[in-house]
C-alpha cells in the first residue's frame, strides 16, 4: 500500500496550480515565503494552525481543502465537531468503560473499512 500523498507535494501542487509564487502565498496566507519554502523542500512541518492559512490563502474549499488537511497528517476540518465529540467523550468519566470499549471498537472498525479500501483500490 502506498503512503498517503506527503504535504510537502500537495501544497507545491496547490500553490503552482493558482500560478502563485511563494511570497504571493505569503502574502495572503501571512506566512513567510522561507518558511513556505521549507515547507516545499520537506525540511519543516506545519501546524495545523498553518495548514488552516495555507489551505485558506490558496482558497482551498471542500473535498481538496479536507485533502490537504489529510495530506499534512490532520482530520480535515469538516470532521472537526466530530473529534471534539469524540474527545469529550473519552475524557467523561461519567461515560461507563463499556461504552467507551464500543466506540474505540467503533473507531477501528472504521479504520480498517478506510484501509481495506484502499487497498482494493490500489489492487484495481
Amino acid at each position: 500500500m502506498t503512503a498517503p500523498h506527503p504535504f510537502r507535494f500537495e501544497l507545491a501542487y496547490q500553490r503552482e496550480r493558482r500560478g502563485l509564487s511563494l511570497a504571493a502565498l505569503g502574502r495572503v496566507a501571512r506566512i513567510d515565503r522561507t518558511y513556505i519554502g521549507r515547507l516545499e523542500s520537506g525540511e519543516r512541518s506545519a501546524g495545523r494552525s498553518i495548514v488552516e492559512r495555507l489551505a485558506t490563502g490558496l482558497g482551498l474549499k471542500g473535498g481538496a481543502r479536507d485533502a490537504f488537511f489529510a495530506s499534512a497528517g490532520f482530520l480535515p476540518p469538516s470532521y472537526e465537531a466530530e473529534r471534539r465529540e469524540l474527545a469529550d467523550a473519552f475524557a467523561d468519566p461519567m461515560l461507563p468503560d463499556d461504552a467507551k470499549e464500543t466506540m474505540r471498537t467503533r473507531l477501528g472498525e472504521a479504520v480498517a473499512m478506510a484501509r481495506n479500501a484502499r487497498t482494493t483500490l490500489e489492487d484495481a
